[in-house]
């Protein structure tokens, strides 16, 4: 990506509703953790909007981020906080941390378990893993072809990677709930128009409607507080290593 369209992005994600809400649901699930953590990594920190939230309540926070313009903007942002260059699996980390974040990141990994076994290996034994990804394949439009996603999981799938690379999931749900009959219906109506070719989702609405979308997304984070919810557009997932490395099991 050209430097103006991470400038782009950063704007987007200070501003975008689907942002907005989606970092309250996050930083709420991560806020209620316990026993608090002391040592973060965002993979995948991109400009470094969520690292900026991690950086308030925990107080050693890292970032790994593979491309140079993006970590150029996280710097700037953020400049005392580490922030490394690399990519999974090859750029596993040689510390452990308390808490290893992962939003929307998995499904642009090639090969999910590798990258999913080098994170267990940077985990404290009582880390957290708290990842997001986008749910359904029958959601797929050319937004991810555009974005470079390699899938979309649903919760069944997304639970048999997490078992299967050692790890014990303790929270995982669907969300942006709210959104998701009307996002179907969108993306059913684009495919009608034609509306196809290098198409991304990230339109930006009107102010008043940005607002209310982004309360009404955000406002999931009070009944996920009780309950994981059955159908959405996206999956949350908090996970901790379940074993060793000589117990997990091998791809196949």
């Amino acid at each position: 990506m050209e430097h103006q369209l991470y400038a782009e992005m950063d704007v987007m994600e200070r501003t975008h509703w689907w942002f907005i809400g989606r970092r309250r649901v996050i930083f709420d699930v991560i806020g209620r953790l316990a026993p608090r953590p002391k040592s973060a990594l965002d993979i995948g920190c991109g400009t470094g909007m969520n690292l900026e939230h991690l950086v308030a309540t925990i107080p050693q926070v890292k970032g790994l981020e593979m491309s140079e313009e993006a970590i150029r903007f996280s710097r700037q942002r953020l400049p005392g906080v580490e922030i490394l260059q690399g990519s999974l699996p090859d750029n596993a980390l040689y510390e452990r941390f308390d808490l290893i974040t992962l939003f929307d990141v998995l499904e642009h990994i090639e090969n999910d378990d590798a990258a999913l076994r080098a994170i267990r290996k940077m985990l404290s034994s009582q880390g957290r893993l708290v990842l997001t990804v986008p749910a359904h394949m029958y959601l797929w439009t050319e937004h991810d072809e555009l974005f470079h996603h390699k899938r979309r999981y649903t919760a069944a799938n997304l639970r048999a990677v997490l078992e299967k690379t050692g790890y014990r999931i303790e929270r995982l749900s669907y969300f942006n709930t709210v959104m998701f009959l009307p996002i179907i219906l969108f993306r059913a109506m684009r495919r009608l128009l034609g509306l196809r070719e290098g198409a991304s989702d990230f339109f930006v609405p009107s102010a008043p409607l940005n607002r209310f979308l982004s309360w009404s997304f955000g406002l999931e984070c009070y009944p996920l507080r009780w309950m994981d919810m059955p159908f959405g557009v996206s999956l949350i997932a908090v996970a901790t290593p379940a074993v060793s490395d000589d117990q997990a099991r091998v791809s196949v």
